[in-house]
């Protein structure tokens, strides 16, 4: 970041300034983290019992080095340090809000893609390829499972993919472990680390990390889904990409169930369709 200002800026002709103004006979370096040198006065290396301010943006980028340490060149190193230490604060925070707004672009173009793909299924296991194979593709995990609730008001497995800690054999029926937690509470369970204590039954410790979420229609969960074994783990983004998508095949299992309710009673020529909507607040919800 510190090279960036030095690309960016006129640093280099800044500081000349302030130190002919000031001490034109002392000598000055700037060296980024790497202890590479980015600006000096004097054509040598500083010395090794040089004064010296370090130079942060949330963490260390660097430092300012003089030669020389009396009270007047100390005064002029601490405006010099305090003048690069605003402009790299700027940067950072100019750089965190373009990232920002990079992500939110791109989440909205996942969610209006996802609005589409899901908007055209009406089979239960439709519904279920389509999270799995979208969840794992937006997340980079390596399996993901979904469990839905059923008419007997239990989770029953709606279907898997990639690996997970469960092998090939998942349990038909959510009834413990990390899982069977979100579906009761509705809770995001977010760990890169599964610990002995954690809740996580011996099978769900074989995993390297784990997101699982709710799928929500308002205040009920009609289902789980979880994500296991991202190369680097999980993040805060990744949960709300994952809310992102738990919300479309959310509303996409009901419609699922709507229409195959209609099927059953002969009523499908009609206008089947019991339109779900999300109000404002609850994509406010998923943005914060």
């Amino acid at each position: 970041m510190l090279e960036r200002l030095f690309d960016q800026y006129p640093l280099a002709a800044m500081l000349e300034a302030l130190i002919n103004a000031s001490e034109p006979q002392s000598g000055w370096w700037v060296l980024d983290s790497t202890t590479q040198i980015l600006f000096q006065t004097v054509d040598r290396k500083p010395p090794t019992d040089a004064h010296d301010w370090e130079l942060k943006a949330g963490q260390y980028v660097g430092r300012l080095v003089t030669a020389r340490d009396y009270p007047k060149v100390r005064a002029l190193g601490d405006v010099m340090a305090q003048m690069l230490t605003i402009l790299l604060q700027n940067e950072a925070q100019r750089i965190a809000e373009e990232s920002e707004r990079l992500a939110a672009q791109q989440e909205g173009q996942i969610h209006q893609r996802l609005s589409q793909q899901f908007a055209t299924l009406y089979k239960r296991g439709e519904v279920t390829r389509l999270a799995l194979e979208e969840s794992v593709a937006l997340l980079g995990a390596g399996g993901s499972i979904i469990y839905t609730k059923s008419s007997e008001e239990v989770f029953r497995l709606a279907g898997y993919s990639g690996t997970i800690p469960y092998g090939m054999t998942p349990d038909p029926e959510l009834r413990r472990g990390l899982l069977y937690h979100v579906a009761q509470t509705q809770d995001t369970v977010w760990l890169n680390v599964i610990e002995r204590g954690s809740g996580a039954t011996a099978t769900e410790q074989r995993a390297r990390n784990i997101l699982a979420i709710p799928l929500r229609l308002q205040s009920a969960c009609v289902g789980v889904i979880a994500l296991f074994n991202r190369l680097d783990g999980f993040s805060s983004r990744h949960v709300r990409l994952l809310q992102i998508m738990a919300t479309h095949a959310a509303v996409a299992y009901h419609h699922a169930g709507r229409y195959r309710h209609l099927v059953a009673q002969g009523e499908t020529d009609s206008d089947w369709q019991e339109v779900f909507e999300h109000n404002e607040l609850d994509w406010k919800e998923l943005r914060d």
